[in-house]
């Protein structure tokens, strides 16, 4: 009996047999014009990714993060809130701008040094209770806005950490958010490592809690307005501390300012309106008396 058996790999489809598509048989025409689609299908897949790689990359490569507030919660640690889901890490610059209408973000789980943080006009940021928030050494903080330290009032050190060399500057206002008559570490601009601060002109710092870095330079306005709570500026050491004012410190409202020990140099204004100055500090040097 003849073996008609023809093993499974010698098997010729009629389709695509070799001898029935010679080269420039109609297969052979098909196969490059099937390859040309693919490949423009794939120039064009990668040019979009390119749009889209080109979007993080630079994000990543600048380190921006840009606040969107869309990921069904206020919460800073939601990837989903953040543009691409580009989340906030070291060095990072986060970005508040939008419109009144999105939640302002909440701090709620943070211990990364941003190189910056930028809040818009109509947009703000609040500090959950505990938290700290570093600025790292040459950052900046442009508020337009409103910042809120420890928002709920709670009963643990909660921080705007200074790490180094760091400018507050914009239009808005920082607010101190301390335990009433309480812990004023609850709510602190503090020392986070050699921390020097500068406000510019046109920026405030009021609420209750304490101002605590190595050097403090005031071209704006402090204003301790929470009535009968207590804003203190803390030295870290009275030897290399030093803080000195050129725009306005005022205790307001009922609130009082109080100046810890320390070497303190005055060409700007300090008021007493509607509130109490209290002076501990032995090395104050006055350029302009109070008011």
């Amino acid at each position: 009996m003849p073996n008609h058996y023809t093993p499974h790999n010698s098997v010729e489809s009629p389709c695509f047999s070799t001898k029935r598509n010679p080269p420039g048989g109609i297969l052979s025409r098909f196969s490059r014009r099937h390859q040309r689609i693919i490949a423009a299908s794939a120039i064009a897949a990668s040019a979009a990714l390119a749009i889209i790689a080109g979007r993080t990359q630079a994000a990543v490569v600048n380190n921006t993060s840009t606040w969107i507030g869309v990921g069904g919660n206020a919460l800073w640690s939601n990837n989903f809130n953040w543009y691409l889901q580009n989340y906030p890490v070291n060095g990072s610059v986060a970005i508040i701008g939008a419109p009144a209408t999105i939640a302002a973000p909440t701090v709620d789980d943070f211990s990364v040094d941003l190189a910056g943080l930028t809040i818009n006009q109509n947009s703000g940021v609040v500090t959950n209770t505990g938290v700290n928030l570093v600025i790292g050494n040459g950052g900046y903080v442009n508020d337009n806005g409103q910042i809120t330290i420890n928002s709920s009032a709670g009963n643990t050190n909660t921080n705007l950490g200074i790490n180094g060399t760091v400018t507050l500057e914009g239009t808005g206002d920082l607010i101190l958010n301390a335990v009433p008559a309480g812990n004023l570490y609850s709510a602190e601009i503090s020392d986070a490592g050699s921390g020097n601060l500068t406000q510019n002109s046109g920026h405030t710092i009021s609420g209750t809690g304490q101002i605590q870095v190595e050097y403090f330079t005031n071209y704006g306005t402090v204003n301790a307005d929470s009535n009968g709570n207590n804003l203190l500026l803390q030295y870290v050491n009275t030897n290399g501390t030093t803080y000195a004012n050129n725009g306005t410190f005022e205790a307001s409202n009922g609130g009082t300012l109080t100046f810890g020990s320390g070497p303190f140099t005055n060409t700007g204004a300090i008021l007493a309106d509607a509130g109490n100055v209290v002076l501990n500090g032995q090395y104050i040097q006055l350029m302009r008396q109070f008011q």
